[in-house]
């Protein structure tokens, strides 16, 4: 009874992460489109008409920003992100959750400082505005604890996933 509410807690984790993809996924898009659009608006704008918007520029790094490490966790949880070497899974249990576990230390490593310090960063440029677009700097700092989160989301699921031989360790 305890282990199969426990699976049913690691699938349910499994299907979240999948969800936040998806999500993620359509947030990236979204991101490339108004970077696209940005651009686009600066070069007519630039020789054209001789005189390009300075809020183009702006928005167009601030979405490649947004686009880039939201993209990232795509990347991450599809297992299409650069690794050292790129092996198949073994096929032992034992061997796949040492195999996860180890891969799971530096991602852990990376992530923690990002999730401890984001708060009191975003806190910082709370009062900062933008050159150009004159929103909060903190708006634009937002998607590295976002991007944490979900990547940290991600590993959980593939971990615990990996420990209890779930289907969804293959799918995550």
């Amino acid at each position: 009874m305890k282990l199969s509410l426990i699976k049913s807690l690691v699938h349910s984790l499994a299907r979240v992460s999948h969800i936040v993809n998806i999500f993620c996924w359509a947030l990236a898009g979204a991101c490339l489109i108004v970077m696209l659009l940005a651009v686009g608006i600066q070069v007519t704008g630039r020789y054209l008409l001789f005189s390009a918007p300075s809020w183009t520029e702006e928005l167009a790094r601030y979405a490649m920003v947004w686009a880039g490490l939201v993209g990232a966790t795509v990347s991450f949880y599809e297992r299409q992100d650069p690794v050292i070497v790129n092996l198949p899974l073994p096929k032992s249990k034992g061997l796949n959750r040492l195999v996860e576990s180890v891969k799971a230390i530096p991602v852990l490593v990376f992530i923690a400082p990002l999730i401890y310090y984001s708060p009191l960063v975003i806190t910082h440029h709370m009062d900062r505005l933008t050159e150009s677009l004159k929103i909060t700097s903190a708006y634009v700092l937002l998607v590295v604890p976002i991007f944490a989160w979900i990547i940290l989301l991600h590993q959980s699921s593939r971990l615990l996933s990996a420990y209890l031989n779930d289907s969804a360790s293959s799918q995550n």
